[in-house]
């Protein structure tokens, strides 16, 4: 059984920008055929335009057969802005899909990257825990690596960049299957009653899983707190106990006392390299575990590359950096490299490139330029008195 029809008899579905109603209609039509037992007055499909509005025999007809099933169907419904819709502001809906979203027209493509923008931060409104946004798009619109036709990534919709700066992350994806949805006659082009080439589209999976919260390392104090993790009532804390010694011996908090302190607090993380190493598998290897209970990891995760220039009174060091990056931001660090050193003539200036990448939870560009200046480039102020170019 495809995504579109594996729901349960409580679950809530919401379609949207249904245009004729004719994919939810096969949708419901297939349940049917299959005997599938769905209460079918939890599912909402929904379209922008009036009812009026590009009135046809066939849009009549899907909804008309969509009524006589208990569907709602509902007119007006703007997919930015789905809490600002009575009949659906307050359902958490297990299922929210998106076939073909389009803003109309043609060369609009940064319109289109608003509208799903827009979506993202509007479905968050609607979802329920551990649902499921589902998107369609046609080949080389979305700009994933796995997308059949790779285009230059300012020719996509950069579909990855906006969910994972909407705390989305892509946990499947795939070849729409147009032959299990034979009555399906998807319209629109250029804003016309008119069809368009679906074959090889790609329906793209997210979940929502807001990034975890992270702030500026302030003292030595805050590493030690935040850089343990929770144990079991009785389970030896060697981390902690080791980071105890140091910070005992530390009779002030210099940068060099500091970084040893650090040294201790960051063990156990090293020691789960291999740990995280394991989790970036492969598109294959992520479909093999599909039937597992594992904790859902990201496809596709972006890879963030910045720069961080301060000026300092006493050195920095690689080693420094890294430590102190792992400590506050954890395996999202996966790379920190020193690139140079430059002087006024009154100052001394280090240029360090940090990359950062997560499988475990979303991390857009916006994220993860936020985390690399307020996070990290902060922390370093705080602990060694640097000034941030």
């Amino acid at each position: 059984m495809n995504i579109f029809e594996d729901i349960g008899k409580d679950d809530c579905i919401l379609f949207l920008g249904e245009g004729n109603f004719s994919f939810s209609a096969n949708v419901i039509q297939n349940l049917e055929t299959s005997g599938k037992d769905v209460d079918y007055c939890n599912i909402y499909t929904t379209c922008y335009q009036s009812a009026d509005k590009d009135a046809t025999a066939t849009k009549t007809n899907n909804i008309d057969y969509l009524r006589s099933k208990g569907v709602n169907v509902l007119y007006n419904v703007d997919a930015t802005n789905m809490e600002g819709v009575p009949d659906i502001k307050d359902v958490r809906f297990n299922k929210v899909i998106f076939m073909f979203p389009h803003i109309g027209g043609k060369m609009k493509i940064h319109l289109n990257r608003e509208l799903i923008h827009g979506f993202l931060a509007s479905v968050q409104n609607v979802i329920a825990d551990s649902g499921l946004v589902i998107i369609t798009l046609c080949k080389g619109q979305g700009g994933t690596p796995l997308d059949p036709e790779v285009r230059r990534k300012d020719d996509t919709w950069k579909v990855l960049d906006i969910a994972q700066d909407n705390n989305f992350m892509l946990t499947d994806i795939f070849n729409f299957p147009a032959q299990n949805f034979k009555n399906y006659c998807q319209v629109g082009y250029r804003s016309l009653q008119k069809g368009f080439n679906i074959q090889d589209s790609m329906v793209h999976v997210l979940l929502y899983r807001p990034t975890p919260v992270f702030t500026p390392t302030a003292s030595l104090d805050q590493i030690r707190i935040e850089s343990t993790p929770e144990r079991e009532a009785g389970e030896e804390d060697l981390v902690g106990k080791e980071a105890s010694q140091c910070s005992s011996s530390s009779v002030n908090n210099s940068p060099k006392n500091i970084i040893k302190s650090i040294d201790c607090l960051t063990l156990e993380a090293d020691q789960n390299l291999d740990k995280v190493s394991e989790e970036r598998v492969s598109f294959a290897e992520r479909e093999a575990r599909k039937d597992t209970k594992s904790e859902p990891l990201q496809l596709c995760p972006l890879i963030h590359t910045h720069h961080l220039s301060f000026w300092y009174n006493e050195p920095v060091s690689l080693d420094d950096l890294h430590k102190v990056a792992r400590a506050c931001l954890g395996d999202i660090v996966v790379d920190v490299k020193f690139l140079s050193e430059f002087t006024d003539g009154k100052r001394l200036s280090k240029t360090f490139e940090i990359t950062y990448k997560s499988v475990r939870f979303p991390l857009g560009p916006k994220k993860a330029f936020e985390l690399h200046y307020n996070v990290l480039g902060k922390s370093l102020v705080n602990l060694f008195q640097v000034e941030l170019r």
